[in-house]
Formats: C-alpha cells, sequence, structure tokens
C-alpha cells in the first residue's frame, strides 16, 4: 500500500520529474541501464522516451526504436547513437556489430558507415545492404577507400548511373573506371542476351507456322519433336502472347501427325495380309537357299554334282507350279538363286575336264619362279585361260585356281619392282649429274668429287647397264673435272698462306676484346670458303692456321668466361633481392607498416638492382619482369598512403589560409608553429602533389610571420632598443646572402625593410652610417642576383627546355619500345629545334646522341642508366652546397670530396653567398643527363630544393 508513495522518481507520474531521474542514472551501470531501456522502449511520453534514449548503450534495442519509435526526433536520436556505437564503441564486439547492422535499414546511417568506419567488415555489410543506385553512387564519389569505391561500383545495376559515374572516373579512379567499364559490359551482354532470346523465339514460332501449314510427312513428328524441346529452354523468356501462338501452332501439327498415324497403321495391316500370302512360298525359297550354299563350294567328285544338278531341277520344276496361278508372289531374288545355281554347276562341271591343264600351268609358272629371267609368254597364257574359264563370282574358287592366280601375281609384282627399282635408280642418276655439273661450274672440287664417287656406285648398281645419253654425259662431266682439279690447287695456297699470316699478327694484339674477336671470325670463315673449294688440302697449312686461331682466340676466351661468370654472378644477386622484394611485400601487408622505410627500402633497392648488370637476355627477361612485378605490388599501397598524405597536408594548409584572416596575430602564430609540426611528422605526400603544397604552406607561413613581426615593427620605437631594432633589420637582410631564397622573397624583404626604415625616419630616428652601409650592401647583392637570374631566363635557355622534353620522349620510346614513326617524328623536331646556350649545347647534344643510340640497339641501357648515378648525385651535392643546405648522411664523403676538388679554385664553400644563377646552372646541366627521372630518389631530392628557391 505504502509503495504506491515512495516509487522512483523515474515512475513518477509527471515527465519533467522522470526526465531529471533519468538524468541521475549511471548509464554504466548495469541496473540503471536496464530501467534507461524500458523508459525509452514503454514510456508514453516523447521527451521522456528521447532523455533515455540519449543515455541508452544496447545497439539492438537504439536500432529498434529508430525504426518503430512514434516521434521522428526519438528515431533521428536513436540512429544517431547506434552510428556513433558502430563507430567508436570498442565494448561491443565486431560480430555483434554486424548482427545489429542486419537490422539497419535507414539508407544513410548504412553511407555514414561505409564513410566512416575503420573497420573493414563493417563497410562490407553495410555496403551490401545498399541497393539504391543513388546511394551507391554517393558512396562511391565521396569515400576515401578505393576498395569500397570498387565494391560499390560492381554492386550498380543502373545503367545510366554507371555511364556517369564511369566518365567521372575516368583518367581520376582507375579502379572505379575499370569496374564500372565491365558492370556496363556485364548489362550490355545481357541486354543482348535477352534480344537473342526474343529473336529465338520469333524465330521458333515461325517455324512452328510453317510446319503447321506443311502436309508432308517426311519427318514431320522428328521436327515437331524438336521444336517442343527448342520452346522448353526459351519458354521462361517468352511472353503470354508468345505461349498462346505457340500452343495454337502445337495443336494443328498434333493433328496432322494423329493422321498420318492413322493412315500408317492401314499400310501396316495390309503388309500383313501380303505376308500371309507369300508365306506359301517360304519352305521352297529355304530349300533353294540351302542347296545353293551347299553349291558355293567347289564340288568334290562327279557324282555328287549330279545330284546337286538333279535337285535344282526338282526345285525350278516346283517353283513353276506355284507361281503359275499367283503372280503377286513372284520374286526376283529366287530366280536370281535360280540363275547361280546354275552357273555353279556349269562352271564346275568344265573345270572337272579341264584339271590336267590347270595343273600343267601351275607347273609352269613355279618353274619360271625358281629362275632369274621371267618369260612373259608363260604368263600370257595363264591369263588367258582364266579368262576363258569365266569363273563365276558368286562361286568360291577351288584351290588350284588359287594357287594359279597367286603364280601370276607373284611373278607379275617381281617384274614390275626390277623395272621400277631400275627408272628410280636412272632418274637418281639423272639428278645427281645435274648437281655434279652444277658443282664443277661453281668450282667447288670437293662436292664434285662426292656426286662422282656416289655416281661410280650407282652404276656398278645397274649392272654397268646406263643408257647411252647418261653414260656420254658421265664421260663429259668426270673430264671436266680432271681438268679444273687440276689448276684450282694452285690459286687456294697463297690465299690459305695469307690468312695464316693475318691470324699470326692478330696474336698478343692489342685490338678491343670484341673488335679482335670479330676479326677472328671473320678470317676463321674466310678459310672455310676457301677450304671447300680446295681439291688437296694441306695438312702443315691447317695446322699452321690452327696454332695461329688458339693463339689469337685466348685473350677472348678469357674475357667472355668471365663475362658469363659475371652475368651469372648478377643473376643470382637478382634472384636475392627478389626474394627480398617478396619478404617485404609480406611485411607490408602487416598491420601499421613503416611506409617511409619501405620506400627508402625500394629506392635503394632499385640501385641495387641497376647495379647488377650485365645479366643473359632470358633469364634477365624472365627476372626483370619478377622485379617489375613484385615492386608495382609494393609502390601500390604506398601510392594510397602518399595520397592519404596529401589530403592530410592539403588540410593543414587550408587551415593556415584561414589563419591569414585571423586577427589575433600571436594565436596565429603559435598554430602556424603547431602545424609546422605536424607537417614534419606526416610523411611525404605525390612528388607533384608535395611542391604545389609545401609552396602553398611556405607561402601562408611567411605571410603569418611576416604579419606578427610587421605588426610588433610598428610599435613606437625608443632611444635605447633602435640599435636593436636595427640590427634585427640588418641581419634579416644578410642572412639573404647566406641561405637560399626565392628572387620574390628576397625583393619582400627588402621592400620590408625599406618601409620599416621609412616609418623610423618618420618618426624623426636617425638610422647610424654603418647601418644604412650593411642595408645598401644587402639591397646592391639582391640587384645582382636579379640581373644575372634574369640572363638565364632568355630564350635560348627556354630551347634548351623544349629539346630536354624531346630527350625524354625519346627515353619513354626506349623504355616502352615505339614504333619507327615515332622516333622519326622527335627527331624530325630535333633538327628542326631553335639554338641553345654554347656552353650547355654539347651536354645537351650528348644526352640526345647517347639516346639515339640506344633506340637503335638497346643493349647498352641498363649500364648506361647506371652510369648516371654518379652525375645526378653530384648535382644534387652541388645544388645543397650552392643554397647552404646539408647533404644525406650517406653523401657526406661525397661532398667533402667535391669540395676538396674545388678548394683552389674558391667554389662550393659553404661560408660563401650563395647565387641564384649558379644555382639555375645546376638545374639547366640536370636536363642534359639521361634517364635522370629514372632515378626517383635523387629527383626528388634536387628538385625538392630547387622548389624552395624558385
Amino acid at each position: 500500500m505504502l509503495a504506491r508513495f515512495f516509487k522512483p522518481n523515474w515512475q513518477h507520474a509527471k515527465p519533467a520529474k522522470r526526465i531529471k531521474a533519468i538524468a541521475r542514472l549511471n548509464e554504466n551501470a548495469a541496473d540503471d541501464q536496464a530501467i534507461i531501456s524500458r523508459l525509452a522502449a514503454q514510456d508514453l511520453d516523447d521527451a521522456v522516451r528521447l532523455a533515455a534514449i540519449e543515455k541508452l548503450n544496447n545497439l539492438s534495442q537504439l536500432i529498434t526504436i529508430s525504426s518503430h519509435d512514434p516521434a521522428d526526433q526519438n528515431r533521428q536520436q536513436a540512429l544517431h547513437n547506434a552510428s556513433q556505437i558502430l563507430l567508436k564503441s570498442s565494448a561491443i564486439s565486431l560480430d555483434e556489430k554486424c548482427h545489429a547492422l542486419t537490422s539497419i535499414g535507414n539508407p544513410d546511417l548504412l553511407i555514414h558507415l561505409i564513410l566512416n568506419s575503420n573497420e573493414e567488415a563493417l563497410r562490407t555489410q553495410a555496403l551490401q545492404q545498399l541497393s539504391n543506385h543513388s546511394h551507391l553512387a554517393r558512396v562511391i564519389r565521396e569515400s576515401q577507400r578505393a576498395a569500397i569505391r570498387v565494391a560499390a561500383t560492381e554492386r550498380l545495376n543502373c545503367q545510366e548511373t554507371l555511364e556517369a559515374i564511369n566518365k567521372e572516373a575516368r583518367n581520376k579512379d582507375k579502379g572505379v573506371f575499370r569496374a564500372s567499364r565491365d558492370k556496363l559490359n556485364e548489362i550490355r551482354e545481357q541486354q543482348n542476351l535477352l534480344s537473342e532470346l526474343q529473336a529465338n523465339i520469333e524465330k521458333l514460332l515461325s517455324s512452328l507456322k510453317q510446319l503447321s501449314q506443311c502436309h508432308e510427312p517426311t519427318l514431320y513428328g522428328a521436327k515437331f519433336t524438336a521444336l517442343q524441346q527448342e520452346w522448353i529452354t526459351l519458354e521462361h523468356a517468352s511472353s503470354v502472347e508468345h505461349q498462346a501462338q505457340f500452343h495454337q501452332y502445337a495443336a494443328l501439327c498434333q493433328s496432322f501427325i494423329k493422321e498420318q498415324k492413322q493412315l500408317e497403321e492401314e499400310k501396316i495391316a495390309a503388309a500383313a495380309l501380303k505376308e500371309e500370302q507369300l508365306q506359301l512360298s517360304a519352305d521352297l525359297i529355304h530349300s533353294t537357299h540351302e542347296l545353293l550354299q551347299h553349291i558355293h563350294e567347289p564340288t568334290e567328285t562327279a557324282e555328287k554334282l549330279k545330284e546337286f544338278k538333279e535337285q535344282a531341277e526338282h526345285l525350278v520344276a516346283q517353283w513353276e507350279q506355284l507361281t503359275e496361278n499367283n503372280t503377286d508372289i513372284v520374286s526376283q531374288d529366287i530366280e536370281h538363286d535360280f540363275s547361280l545355281i546354275q552357273q555353279s554347276i556349269q562352271a564346275q562341271q568344265k573345270l572337272f575336264s579341264e584339271t590336267d591343264k590347270v595343273q600343267a600351268l601351275i607347273n609352269t609358272l613355279k618353274e619360271q619362279l625358281s629362275q632369274a629371267d621371267i618369260q612373259p609368254n608363260a604368263v600370257n597364257s595363264a591369263r588367258s585361260y582364266l579368262k576363258k574359264l569365266q569363273w563365276p563370282s558368286s562361286l568360291s574358287k577351288s584351290e588350284q585356281l588359287i594357287e594359279l592366280e597367286a603364280l601370276i601375281e607373284k611373278l607379275q609384282a617381281r617384274k614390275n619392282k626390277s623395272k621400277q627399282k631400275q627408272q628410280d635408280k636412272q632418274q637418281e642418276f639423272d639428278v645427281l649429274l645435274n648437281e655434279l655439273a652444277k658443282a664443277i661450274t661453281q668450282g667447288e672440287i670437293k662436292t664434285a668429287d662426292k656426286h662422282l664417287k656416289k655416281a661410280e656406285q650407282i652404276t656398278k648398281q645397274l649392272n654397268e647397264q646406263l643408257p647411252s645419253r647418261l653414260d656420254q654425259r658421265l664421260k663429259q662431266l668426270t673430264a671436266e673435272l680432271q681438268e679444273i682439279r687440276s689448276w684450282q690447287s694452285y690459286a687456294v695456297t697463297p690465299k690459305k698462306e695469307a690468312l695464316c699470316t693475318a691470324m699470326e699478327a692478330l696474336g698478343g694484339s692489342t685490338l678491343d676484346i670484341q673488335e679482335l674477336s670479330n676479326q677472328i671470325k671473320k678470317i676463321q670463315k674466310d678459310w672455310k670458303l676457301l677450304d671447300a673449294t680446295d681439291s688437296e688440302h694441306s695438312q702443315p697449312l691447317w695446322k699452321r692456321f690452327k696454332k695461329a686461331s688458339d693463339i689469337a682466340y685466348a685473350p677472348c676466351d678469357k674475357y667472355f668466361s668471365e663475362q658469363r661468370q659475371l652475368r651469372l654472378e648478377n643473376l643470382k644477386h637478382r634472384e636475392a633481392i627478389c626474394q627480398q622484394l617478396t619478404d617485404m611485400l609480406q611485411e607490408s601487408q602487416e598491420e601499421s607498416p613503416d611506409w617511409k622505410k619501405i620506400e627508402e627500402n625500394i629506392r635503394s633497392i632499385k640501385q641495387s638492382w641497376r647495379s647488377y648488370t650485365p645479366v643473359d637476355r632470358a633469364p634477365g627477361k624472365k627476372i626483370q619482369k619478377t622485379f617489375d612485378q613484385l615492386i608495382a605490388q609494393l609502390e601500390e599501397p604506398i601510392k594510397e598512403y602518399r595520397a592519404e598524405n596529401g589530403a592530410e597536408k592539403l588540410r593543414i594548409v587550408e587551415k593556415t589560409e584561414a589563419l591569414l584572416e585571423s586577427d589575433d596575430l600571436h594565436t596565429a602564430t603559435h598554430e602556424v608553429k603547431l602545424l609546422q609540426q605536424q607537417w614534419k611528422e606526416l610523411g611525404p605526400a605525390s612528388r607533384n602533389q608535395e611542391r604545389k603544397l609545401w609552396s602553398r604552406f611556405r607561402e601562408n607561413c611567411s605571410l603569418i610571420f611576416d604579419r606578427f613581426h610587421a605588426a610588433g615593427s610598428q610599435a613606437p620605437q625608443s632611444n635605447t632598443d633602435l640599435s636593436h631594432t636595427l640590427d634585427s633589420i640588418c641581419l634579416k637582410l644578410e642572412a639573404l646572402q647566406q641561405s637560399a631564397s626565392s628572387l620574390e622573397h628576397m625583393e619582400k624583404t627588402v621592400a620590408e625593410v625599406k618601409h620599416t626604415l621609412a616609418a623610423l625616419t618618420e618618426d624623426h630616428n636617425k638610422v647610424p652610417s654603418n647601418y644604412l652601409t650593411r642595408i645598401d650592401q644587402a639591397c646592391k647583392f639582391v640587384e645582382q642576383q636579379k640581373l644575372e637570374l634574369l640572363k638565364l631566363l632568355t630564350e635560348p635557355y627556354e630551347a634548351l627546355h623544349r629539346k630536354a622534353i624531346l630527350c625524354e620522349q625519346l627515353e619513354l620510346f626506349i623504355l616502352e619500345g615505339g614504333n619507327e614513326e615515332q622516333r622519326l617524328s622527335i627527331q624530325s623536331a630535333w633538327e628542326q629545334g631553335p639554338n641553345i646556350p654554347e656552353e650547355l649545347s654539347p651536354e645537351i647534344d650528348a644526352r640526345y646522341t647517347t639516346l639515339m643510340t640506344l633506340s637503335a640497339a638497346p643493349d647498352q641501357l641498363e649500364e648506361i642508366i647506371s652510369a648516371q648515378e654518379v652525375r645526378l648525385r653530384q648535382l644534387c651535392i652541388r645544388l645543397e652546397i650552392a643554397s647552404s643546405q646539408p647533404s644525406p648522411a650517406e653523401d657526406q664523403i661525397l661532398r667533402m670530396e667535391y669540395q676538396m676538388q674545388r678548394i683552389q679554385q674558391a667554389l662550393a664553400q659553404q661560408e660563401q653567398a650563395f647565387s641564384l644563377a649558379e644555382i639555375k646552372m645546376l638545374e639547366y646541366e640536370w636536363l642534359c643527363i639521361p634517364f635522370a627521372g629514372h632515378f626517383e630518389e635523387l629527383h626528388q631530392r634536387f628538385h625538392t630544393q630547387l622548389t624552395r628557391i624558385f
């Protein structure tokens, strides 16, 4: 009873009391959270539920409320809380989040999760729950993750949206561009497939209509069945109208098939009746066949043959009596059997009467086979007898006839073989004589001797029985060969001696190894040509030539052996580098990889790779492909890492631009220093973006610091700190002479100093002469820098830039293997180009000449690329010295060596004032070095320093 008066405030009747009670509840306590959950779901007041929802941390219940609460504000708040839990809460496992996410249907929340969640599984599931093409397009346009953009593109099915995305992604997002292009191709293929199905349905209905109007029974049922089977595969794509047409035409076809079936049954009945009538003759035909089978084989005795003849006459009499009044059962087959029986009997009777004659022919032919020569009369006589006998083809032959035919075939085959063999040998002999004549005409004595020996062998095989034409020609060619052999040996010997002398002269030669090898091969080739025409081979001359060849080739053999070993070792080093890259690739896939270290390792590995050259072409090409693939796999995430750094640096630049508008210069200066620290902690962005962002960031920082100092300089100056102000001004000007600064910055600094001096003089402050002298010297230095730099910005130096661009195009042609037309176009543009400064003309011409040589024969590509690294590194050091900047630790030794080389000419000293003209000339020298862009680390180092100055 008393419980009614002591209810907790969260059960109070007044909503305001309940709201205050909710505010006092601890959202992290389980009991309080249960109360919050109950109020959020069941309280009748919208405001009370809203207060409870704000403190509710049950993800599942928040999602339920976001869909079912009657108040729109409550639903929105629940949705907001749910999104915060999904994005930030670590108290809930990923599986619980994914399970809860399945209940969310709000597209805005799903998109928010996709764009902001750090958990890949959550982003993926949220993307799977999006189906609207406009929502997916929004994800594609706003997501910073390439994988999400590609996955969202793959889920799009709206052709219009895909075409828009494809157009936007061209040259901007390769992954989205490829995915949208593939998806569009898939949609178009489906449309083509549907069109093809509709065309096949129309074609099938047309064929079925024609069949229903046709009354040709041949294969009618098979055609109809085939169309029915085809309809089964197409029916799912057919319309109601198509189905009605099919059933209409199918009914007509089935009606015609039924009629044809009735006619067929009538024909079968008539055939059965006729069969019954013919059954009476079956026994007689059977008896005839039995007699024919017995008489098919040759009969052994005349008595047996007489018995067969009587049986045949009896069967003929019975058949005539049977068919006398019934012409329907007359059979041509039985008549044919009677004819065969009569022929067999007659033939066997004749053979019985001539047995002795057949045996005599057989004996004669056997005798012929045992002799070397074959008499054609015996074979012809046997053939004439067989032709005259006219043995029936249906009757099996007797053993004597079979033996006689076999003997005839053997004799004929033997005769044909002998004749063909002789013809082949004569034809071969004729071809051989032609080859012999050709060798004699060309003076090839050794070849002619081989042909002559073979001709003599064939003559023996033909038993010296050559046709007179061939015999006469052989004698003529033999005489010609003997004549040419007698004088040619006198002409060859002096030439061989000269070749021996030339080869001996190469022993101990100082020629280049490759040139020496070429000379030796040429002399050896000349020897082989002479030796082929020499009929008498001099063994002493050959030994002399062989010894001289071995002596001359010894250094070549040693050099080429060393080169082979070097290529093998370089290949092993390159294989080790590929293994190192594979290990790096595995490390890069771990969480939070050190991209800066990986990038430095890649640059170092690229330099090492170029140093291990040359290698054998085939394995080198294969390992180069593996290397390129591994580098591409490693650089892809680095590009994404740089893109993220670029986005962060862009945000920093935008913050500095916002600080330019601030009136609180002290706070702005402090925040800029913090932003500078953030900039240092970030990794690099892409090369082009880094240069642009750094230029903007440095300029904004300078403007903010200048405003801060200018505001300070405008304060009233007392006599006590005037000298400090002037000292500060002078030091600021003199610093321009010691550290690299852009011309714009120097002119701006001078203008600010002059403005400050004017303000001091207006306040009746007199500037001492020593300060004026220092300021005047600094201003003269700036003016001198400006004049010297302007001399290097004239048209001839612009022409140098254009020729450097042509060289870059030629390098791209060499690396990517362009066509000859591109090379000729570059050559023509070079020849038509304007003149360039004399001091740089030899350098840029040398770059062009090197590249043109490589474009024709790219074998030395890797060696030439490797040779440029030292020149580029020295230019980087010279630039850093000229601009009073430190060099990396690994180049300190090279820097000291360079300074020692130049110290006598008083060049490259850090204490010396820098020169903009000197730095500009270093940039021009860089343009004259081939493949400078191939060394990414040095290229970035050099141009980053240039960007800070110019």
